[in-house]
């Protein structure tokens, strides 16, 4: 028996790859097409892409409404491993959102960022459950209208008039300096200041952690398969086309485990030296 050369291998494993994706992508085309039938009206999804086509590219409040006007007030679609509901009348966002949003409290589900990084624990991303309330009524607590007016006014007005400054020195960067005075207000109502016993800047530590936040979601192969299939994804060999989700998450899940353990010690500190 001839032996196979590493370049007969190399070609091998293109093709099981390539295979075990197309095979994955028609099976999750079919899941989804055959759950169509008891969503609301919406475009055909197409095999493998769902309807990223059928998705607005630019000014998004006109796209939702050229839906609406063709499929009616509730217009679902999916894509990849999401789902929309996009509502268009003020009459069914009270019906869905008020008289029924016990059921669309929930996040998506972000298999990349949300388990293999570590940020489903964080508020932001966590999923419906008893963690997510006991961060909201903490939340509630600290951030109601009431505490807000009594122990942080003078701390709010302080930033407006920096943000003012910034407005009357530098108008061009109006949107980039917005996105540094509210970071800074929250960095300084959370941690107490913006340095850390490290030295770094809480503020910037936190724009690199929401960075990395966003790569996670950029749409990695692991989130677009049904819930019947992410798992065993993951236990695919690393070698496989698309199968980077797996060293990224790895760097990544490090760099985020820092930054949540070392500003984690650094507000229990900053509580007992008060």
């Amino acid at each position: 028996m001839s032996s196979i050369t590493l370049s007969q291998m190399d070609s091998l494993h293109v093709v099981l790859g390539a295979g075990t994706v197309a095979a994955l992508s028609i099976l999750s085309y079919y899941m989804t097409v055959k759950r169509q039938s008891n969503r609301p009206p919406g475009p055909r999804p197409l095999p493998v892409i769902g309807n990223i086509l059928d998705m607005p590219r630019s000014r998004y409040a006109l796209g939702w409404a050229e839906l609406g006007q063709k499929y009616g007030p509730v217009v679902w679609l999916a894509v990849p491993g999401q789902k929309f509901l996009i509502l268009n009348s003020i009459e069914a966002a009270r019906e869905l959102l008020e008289k029924r949003g016990s059921n669309y409290v929930d996040r998506p589900k972000w298999v990349m960022a949300g388990e293999l990084m570590g940020l489903g624990s964080l508020t932001p991303l966590s999923r419906f459950n008893a963690a997510w309330r006991k961060h909201r009524l903490l939340l509630k607590h600290s951030l109601s209208q009431t505490v807000v007016k009594k122990d942080y006014s003078t701390r709010l007005t302080r930033k407006a008039h920096q943000y003012l400054n910034c407005l009357l020195t530098q108008p061009e960067d109006f949107l980039v300096d917005l996105g540094r005075v509210v970071a800074e207000n929250i960095v300084e109502l959370t941690y107490g200041r913006r340095i850390d016993d490290k030295g770094r800047d809480l503020v910037e530590l936190n724009f690199y952690a929401m960075a990395i936040s966003l790569r996670g979601m950029q749409g990695y192969i692991v989130d677009m398969l049904p819930a019947l299939l992410e798992r065993e994804v993951q236990y695919l060999p690393s070698w496989l086309p698309w199968m980077n989700f797996k060293r990224d998450a790895a760097k990544w899940r490090a760099e985020v485990d820092e930054i949540k353990q070392s500003t984690l010690e650094f507000a229990k500190s900053s509580l007992a030296s008060r």
